[in-house]
C-alpha cells in the first residue's frame, strides 16, 4: 500500500503532528517524535521513548508500550517489547510468527467504526511550519 498525499506532517523542534491538507484539520497534535503512515487505519507513533498506534482520530489503539514498532501491513505489525519480537493484529492478538493470510482474512482491519479510513494510494509528506502560516 502507498501512503496518503493529502496528509502532511508538521511541527518543529523534534516533535511532529499531522494535518489533512484538504481542509487543514489537525489529525494528530504536535507532540510525537515519530509519526508513520496510516495502514489498516493505524499509524505508529513515538512519544516518551516508546511506540504505540493511533487511529486517524488521534485515539490510541495501542498505548505507547513498544521499544520498536513497524507499520501495519495486511492486518499485522511487527513489534518489540522488553527484548521480545512478535506480531500484533489490529484487534490486539499477539503472534510469535506472522499469521497466515487466511487466518487474518477472518478479521476486520478497521479498528473502530467511527474511524475515518484513509485511502491507501496517496502520499504523506513533511511540511515546514512556515508554509502553514
Amino acid at each position: 500500500p502507498l501512503p496518503n498525499s493529502h496528509n502532511a506532517r508538521f511541527g518543529g523542534g523534534g516533535t511532529f503532528g499531522m494535518l489533512d491538507m484538504r481542509d487543514g484539520t489537525v489529525l494528530l497534535p504536535v507532540k510525537y517524535k515519530l509519526i508513520g503512515d496510516f495502514y489498516n487505519g493505524l499509524a505508529v507513533v513515538a512519544i516518551n521513548g516508546k511506540r504505540g498506534y493511533v487511529d486517524v482520530n488521534g485515539n490510541f489503539v495501542f498505548e505507547p508500550q513498544f521499544d520498536d514498532a513497524a507499520s501495519f501491513y495486511a492486518g499485522t505489525a511487527e513489534v518489540t517489547r522488553d527484548g521480545r519480537r512478535f506480531y500484533i493484529s489490529v484487534d490486539g492478538k499477539e503472534y510469535d510468527t506472522r499469521p497466515q493470510p487466511e487466518e487474518l482474512a477472518r478479521q476486520d482491519y478497521t479498528p473502530a467504526q467511527n474511524s475515518r479510513q484513509l485511502p491507501r494510494k496517496e502520499m504523506k509528506r513533511m511540511v515546514s511550519p512556515q508554509k502553514l502560516r
